[in-house]
Order: C-alpha cells, then structure tokens, then sequence
C-alpha cells in the first residue's frame, strides 16, 4: 500500500462509514443478505421469527445505504417498535436482527464499523422460571394422554433435554447397556415445515446418562417399538408426512393434563426446568448441571436458576457445622 492510497482509506473513515465502492450499498438489500447466510446457521423456527421482522426493519430504513445507518437510526427504529408492539421479546427480537445484520455488515467490509457496536439495545431481564414440584410430576402423569406424550413427559424430566431434542430422538442414539442418550440432533419447526438439524450451539451435542428409572422406561419403550419398527423413538403419528412425530398440540395438551389434575398450567418446557431444579436441590454441581441441560455457559446455567441458590448456600453452611472443629460449641 503506498501513501496515497492510505490516505484515501484515512479519507473515506473520516467521510464515510465504509469503502466507496458500497456507499449505495442499500441496507435493505443487506439485510435480505444477512438473512439469507445467517439461516445456514440457525434452526428452522429461529429464522422464521427473524424473517417475520424483516419487513418491518426494512419499512424503517427505506432507502438508506447501510454506511449512512448510525446508532441514533436504530435507537429511533426501537423506540417506534416499542410504541407500536408493546411486547418486549417481539422489540429484543427486532433488535438482536438490526444487531446482527450490522455485525454481518462489517465482517463483509461494507461498513469500517458497527454503528451500535457497545450499544445496550433492550434491558436484560432474567427468564422467569417455572418449573414443576416434584411431587407435581405423578400427578401429572396420572392424567390421561396419548402414549407418546407420557413418554416425553418422562424422558423431559428424567433428562432435561428440550423438546426438539426428544422428538428428533432415533434408538441408535441411545444405549441401554451403559445407560446414556447421545443428543446429536433436534426437530426445527417454522409455520407447517419441519427439519432435522444439529442442537443450536456445539454444546447441545453432548452425552446425558439416563439412571436406572429412565434406562428402564426407555427399554419399555423399546419394546413397544419393535412392533412399529421405526428408527425413531417417536415415529410419526399415521398421517404424518414426516417419518418422525412433530409435537404440535403438545403445549395444549399439557396445559389441559394440568388442569385436569389441579396445577399451576405450565407448558412442556418446565419439565426441562424440572430436573435443572431438583438436581441444584439436591446439591448437584451446577456445573453438571449445565452439562445435561447442553447449555453453552455456565453463567447461562447459574442466572436462569439462581433462585436454587439459597438452597445450596444452606448445604454449604451444613456442611461447616457438622466440621467439629471447637471441642465446644460456641455462645454468643
């Protein structure tokens, strides 16, 4: 690179956000873009959500090249989405997709740099968690139901795999001698459509032992399996045009089981919660616990079931007092 051209490129920072040869570059046209490499990398549903925003977004910066958007365009693009949904994951959802459409923007050089970059778009808030009692769960499962779903109810507790995950689940993947299922693979559902693809981070595969109780349910199941004869734990129901069963009134049916047995209605994925929340009650390491649930970092872990910790901080001041370590007990 010689002078001149060095003090162009000092030029165009200064001047513009980006090289001049995208300054008409639409961002439009680069969120289209955005959308069309990032859904090689997420589920199904996820990008069903994001193109379902597309249209919105795209209304808000007609006619701006991606190099004139500044932060005070998104924050004024937010604050209308929030006058006009007043629903605060539908905002976060608008938000996180102008986010990663400008991340997207930069890594392909079309921008120097991301305008929101170190900007907090929405608040964090904490997911609320609410998960069955364990003394809920038989009665739960004493409710009347199709087969497969007591199935499921079992295998979610038991396991604390997501739905996806159960349903995508083949017999290949699990082993009865040793005890544990290999999650390799989830159901994406988006609209009517339905995919097989990998967990949506690297540590969604992962291996999670079953126990006793699970692994013998599970050889329960296997042998009711051999009469259908498919790989699937869940094959599909008779008019299926999948060869593996979509849950799409599962959430339903749970609230109504709920009901019907006199609980709090929750939906299918508090049994997840479920077992996160007896394993930290009974003083599991949280850090196994990420491990089964597949969560990508233990602070994911330690912020969703913070509320556990009262409970383990007790065990810990049990486990102090019972050390001994004065020959008398103290008095204050």
């Amino acid at each position: 690179m010689d002078y001149e051209e060095f003090e162009e490129i000092l030029y165009n920072w200064d001047v513009h956000n980006g090289p001049a040869i995208y300054s008409q570059l639409l961002y439009s046209v680069v969120l289209e873009e955005w959308a069309d490499d990032h859904a090689l990398r997420v589920m199904a549903s996820t990008m069903y959500n994001y193109r379902r925003g597309l249209p919105r977004v795209i209304e808000f910066f007609e006619g701006k090249s991606v190099q004139d958007v500044t932060a005070e365009m998104v924050i004024a693009c937010r604050d209308k989405l929030i006058a006009e949904l007043k629903v605060e994951s539908s905002v976060k959802l608008y938000c996180k997709l102008m986010s990663l459409s400008l991340q997207y923007a930069q890594q392909k050089g079309y921008i120097y740099y991301n305008p929101i970059a170190g900007i907090t778009l929405t608040k964090h808030t904490r997911a609320r968690v609410k998960p069955f009692l364990e003394w809920e769960i038989p009665k739960l499962l004493s409710q009347e139901c199709p087969q497969w779903v007591t199935d499921a109810i079992v295998i979610a507790f038991y396991s604390g795999m997501r739905k996806g995950e159960i349903f995508a689940l083949k017999w290949a993947d699990i082993d009865l001698d040793i005890g544990f299922i290999m999650v390799q693979d989830a159901i994406s559902t988006a609209s009517s459509k339905a995919e097989i693809k990998c967990p949506k981070t690297p540590t969604g595969v992962r291996r999670v032992d079953t126990g006793v109780v699970l692994k013998n349910y599970l050889r329960a199941m296997e042998r009711r399996a051999r009469m259908v004869g498919s790989p699937y734990v869940f094959p599909a129901s008779e008019r299926g045009k999948y060869p593996y069963r979509i849950p799409w009134n599962l959430a339903k049916t749970i609230k109504e089981m709920c009901f019907k047995a006199g609980i709090e209605p929750r939906d299918f994925r508090s049994l997840r919660h479920s077992h996160a929340t007896v394993l930290l009650a009974h003083g599991v390491h949280p850090k196994v616990v990420q491990e089964r649930l597949g969560h990508s970092d233990y602070d994911i872990t330690m912020e969703v079931y913070s509320y556990v910790t009262p409970t383990i901080q007790r065990e810990a001041t049990d486990v102090m007092d019972d050390l001994h370590v004065f020959p008398v007990a103290w008095v204050a």
